[in-house]
């Protein structure tokens, strides 16, 4: 008798023995009380290896072969590739935006494909969707595993189109209002995403100083970005929506107003008293200078502020 930690110190352990009757494949697996199970490897492995076989049936259409050869032609019949913008089907296909990308046969949709672009064109979602930075026309190939009823086999389907990307529309820019006074709400900049807009991502570069002098190169610089689109990194509306730096002695909040209208508000929470202040803030698509803001202020003691441009 040996000892068992589950059935106590003087109880002994239940092993699994060959069920009398059976074979060596057989085990019988004691349970709590008198209950007992008999289980087959054999059957067990038999299951698994049909389990297997149906899943690779039920998705085979679709799997990619690299082996599979090419299918001959009008296999599938009417193969076709089909390109969704923003503005849904038949609307314009815009470049810098995402364009997702459908295959069809003539009697059903693929959804496992592979996809070939033209250098600089960037897959998104799986190579479900694509990017293309500058209008022009894009070539797709897409290639899926096809059965070809004619050999009983599988083969390599393939379908191309060529589809024209239209100039993207800049984003409208609107600059703090030239007051010479700036109260506790501050000074805000204003971007509108309009239809069919340029969507890369929007870099906003501040510099800020507690003096009342124009920042220079050497001061910290603070970087914040707005990701417009899938598959870049920034702040999202869906996502992180806000980021809220200090600069120069006030508080910048970097938000979405809406889907379509990128704010960024100066504000002094503190109303500290008297002090000198200068900001130098710029918003950047691309390497290309959208706006540009540069000026220096005094605060009196009760919490208003001058503020006079700069070069």
């Amino acid at each position: 008798m040996r000892r068992s930690a589950r059935f106590g110190s003087n109880v002994e352990a239940p092993r699994a023995q060959p069920s009398p009757g059976h074979g060596a494949g057989y085990v019988r697996r004691w349970e709590h009380g008198s209950r007992r199970t008999r289980v087959s490897r054999a059957r067990l492995y038999s299951l698994a290896a049909a389990a297997l076989a149906a899943l690779a049936l039920s998705t085979g259409a679709g799997a990619q072969d690299e082996t599979e050869p090419p299918c001959p032609p009008g296999v599938p019949a009417g193969a076709a590739i089909h390109a969704i913008g923003a503005a849904g089907v038949g609307g314009p296909l815009i470049a810098t935006q995402t364009i997702f990308l459908e295959v069809e046969t003539s009697d059903r949709s693929v959804s496992d494909f592979k996809v070939e672009l033209p250098p600089g064109v960037v897959a998104r979602r799986g190579s479900r969707a694509f990017q293309a930075d500058a209008p022009g026309p894009v070539h797709v190939r897409a290639t899926w595993s096809e059965f070809d009823p004619g050999s009983a086999s599988f083969c390599q389907a393939s379908a191309e189109a060529t589809f024209e990307l239209l100039p993207a529309r800049p984003l409208r820019y609107f600059p703090p209002s030239r007051r010479s006074r700036v109260g506790a709400d501050g000074t805000v900049w204003i971007l509108l995403v309009p239809d069919n807009a340029d969507l890369r991502p929007v870099e906003v570069r501040l510099r800020g100083v507690q003096r009342a002098r124009a920042p220079r190169a050497s001061d910290p610089l603070t970087v914040v970005t707005f990701a417009l689109r899938d598959g870049d990194k920034g702040l999202t509306y869906d996502g992180r929506a806000i980021r809220i730096v200090r600069s120069g002695g006030w508080h910048f909040d970097v938000t979405y107003g809406t889907r379509a209208k990128l704010v960024v508000q100066m504000r002094d929470f503190a109303r500290r008293g008297p002090r000198g202040y200068g900001i130098d803030l710029k918003i950047i698509q691309a390497g290309r200078q959208i706006g540009h803001s540069r000026f220096v202020g005094r605060c009196g003691p009760y919490g208003l502020c001058s503020r006079r441009p700069v070069r």
